[in-house]
């Protein structure tokens, strides 16, 4: 009887760990509209991209002190591989840095903090969302992260 309860126990928290590692993509107009609350201008930049494998992309700038990109993969992999690619590079440049990493089931987070910049990458399924931006500018970046939800 009591191995019962305690398996039970284990399998309830599993379970809440599992859904508690997930997190669900924003969308394109998602994204316009949250930045537009923080008076970025948002513009579609697209047709500048030269990977065929992105299907969206956005760019929103706020007094040349930031820019936060959104990009959409035609699937997963691309968005992991390119998530990878760009934490190796940022993690590579600067030896003097503080950084932060988090991986769920269907997302990477990596914010890096060096040389006064805060470089912050988040993906989730197929989305990629890119912040650099000053370090005085932390408490407001991280604010726009949370309410994307990324």
């Amino acid at each position: 009887m009591r191995k019962s309860i305690l398996l039970s126990i284990v399998c309830i928290l599993s379970l809440l760990l599992m859904t508690g590692c997930s997190k669900t993509k924003v969308t394109s107009d998602s994204f316009k509209q949250v930045l537009n609350e923080y008076n970025f201008v948002v513009s579609d930049i697209i047709d500048e991209n030269v990977s065929p494998e992105i299907t969206e992309a956005l760019t929103a700038n706020k007094d040349d002190d930031y820019i936060i990109s959104y990009y959409v993969y035609e699937n997963e992999e691309y968005a992991k591989k390119t998530f990878n690619n760009k934490k190796n590079t940022y993690d590579n440049v600067s030896t003097k840095k503080t950084y932060l990493e988090s991986n769920g089931t269907n997302y990477n987070k990596y914010r890096l903090v060096s040389g006064g910049r805060i470089i912050y990458i988040s993906r989730v399924d197929n989305t990629l969302i890119i912040a650099l931006t000053k370090e005085d500018n932390k408490k407001e970046v991280d604010e726009i992260i949370k309410k994307l939800g990324y």
